[in-house]
């Protein structure tokens, strides 16, 4: 295979058919990024398996698959620009034409390509896929712990400094053609470009970890973590940024993740346009669902340009499983938010406004997670039902309910881990 137009065109062209059907099979946020990543790792195959055939060979197949891995990076970009995250757009338009540049030198200079050139090449171009395995995990919603990121960072480092030893060696410690000066400065600039970015980017997620642990600090559900607990909640949060007008969260949609407001404002509305509340830093949206399952009850709005750190479900339900202090905030909060939208529709207690329906909830002795079956002691006026559902008289009673009950009265589980809180008598003076 010989360097070409039409053979670059050619890898450019599977590249995008690779592109949609690994699109066509991810889920979640993020897939062009991810589908990127999982391109280049196999790109770092091919470019191995080359290298068993020679310098020459090595060199055709490397130039032409990376240019053609380049120009679909680059028009994925222009595709899906106002989807990418930032800083993937910015760092991968600024590396890709640095490489495309320094790539017109080569093809216009390289005469010679040794087998020195050939090994460190090799291992410098395939030394990034410590980055875009974690890059796939990390973007895939799997948890990364900070430590991770300096292993990796140091990985890829080692191995592009064992690449220019090892290329020294095998051209005999001096270089004895202007090519391979030539690669061995071309490295240096990408290597230049590429720390840079990444000492940036773990500068803002360290930034980013602190505020969101100072914000949560002072929001009324995290109250009571301490600093340990914080921290590890912000590790588990990514940023994320939207533009006024667009959505955040959708009506219907699956209780995959929440957030919490670091920066700007949000409006919680119906679809009928009835606003529900207004969001602003330190307030959380989205919580409900993630906890009980459902579907969103409203969307929310970007008022305001605004940041949020977002956590998805599998994550935080690890981290509450492991802070009992953590558990009973959310689940206060969830009950907090689930009585008062419940309440507000019920002709029973329309006389109640939000304040007294959020006092007396806060009166309320919230229970264990309920097993299927297990019973459950009624030593309060009433009974309100979280999460899945009780069972009185062979009657199955499914959340949100409010019931009313007396002292003795048995009801039961009806559904695994169903949340049940017990509440006091209306006082006149909630």
């Amino acid at each position: 295979m010989s360097i070409s137009i039409i053979n670059i065109l050619g890898v450019t062209g599977v590249c995008l058919v690779l592109d949609a059907v690994i699109m066509a099979r991810l889920t979640g946020s993020y897939r062009a990024e991810r589908t990127h990543y999982i391109l280049s790792l196999l790109s770092a195959v091919v470019y191995i398996v080359a290298w068993f055939y020679g310098p020459t060979t090595f060199r055709t197949v490397w130039i032409t698959v990376m240019f053609g891995l380049y120009t679909y990076d680059m028009a994925i970009i222009v595709r899906d620009w106002h989807t990418l995250k930032k800083s993937y757009r910015t760092f991968y338009t600024t590396h890709h034409v640095a490489v495309l540049f320094i790539s017109a030198i080569w093809l216009a200079t390289f005469e010679n390509f040794t087998p020195a050139m050939a090994i460190g090449a090799v291992l410098w171009m395939t030394s990034d896929v410590w980055r875009w395995a974690d890059q796939i995990s990390r973007l895939g919603g799997r948890f990364t712990p900070p430590w991770v990121d300096r292993v990796v960072f140091w990985l890829e480092r080692g191995q592009r400094i064992i690449a220019y030893l090892v290329g020294y060696y095998t051209a005999g410690l001096v270089p004895q053609f202007r090519e391979e000066y030539i690669l061995l400065a071309s490295a240096f600039v990408m290597d230049g470009i590429d720390t840079w970015f990444q000492l940036q980017a773990a500068s803002a997620r360290k930034a980013a970890a602190a505020l969101i642990t100072q914000i949560c600090k002072n929001a009324p559900v995290f109250q009571g973590l301490d600093n340990a607990e914080l921290d590890k909640l912000a590790e588990l949060m990514q940023n994320r940024s939207y533009q006024a007008g667009e959505i955040i969260l959708r009506e219907g949609e699956e209780g995959d993740k929440m957030f919490v407001v670091l920066e700007g404002a949000a409006t919680a509305l119906l679809a009928d346009g009835t606003v529900l509340e207004k969001l602003s830093p330190g307030d959380i949206a989205g919580e409900m669902s993630l906890l009980s399952g459902r579907g969103r009850n409203a969307t929310v709005q970007a008022e305001t340009p605004i940041k949020i750190g977002v956590v998805t479900r599998e994550k935080f339900l690890s981290l509450m499983a492991a802070s009992p202090t953590l558990h009973d905030a959310v689940w206060r909060s969830h009950a907090a938010r689930t009585f008062n939208l419940y309440l507000r529709d019920m002709p029973e207690w329309r006389q109640l406004d939000q304040a007294q329906r959020l006092a007396w909830i806060q009166r309320g002795e919230l229970l264990p997670p309920i097993a299927d079956g297990e019973q459950i002691p009624t030593n309060q006026e009433l009974l309100f039902v979280i999460t899945g559902a009780v069972e009185k008289d062979d009657e199955r009673i499914k959340a949100p309910a409010l019931l009313h009950t007396h002292k003795g009265e048995l009801f039961q589980g009806a559904a695994a881990h169903s949340l049940v809180m017990l509440l006091p008598a209306m006082s006149t003076e909630s």
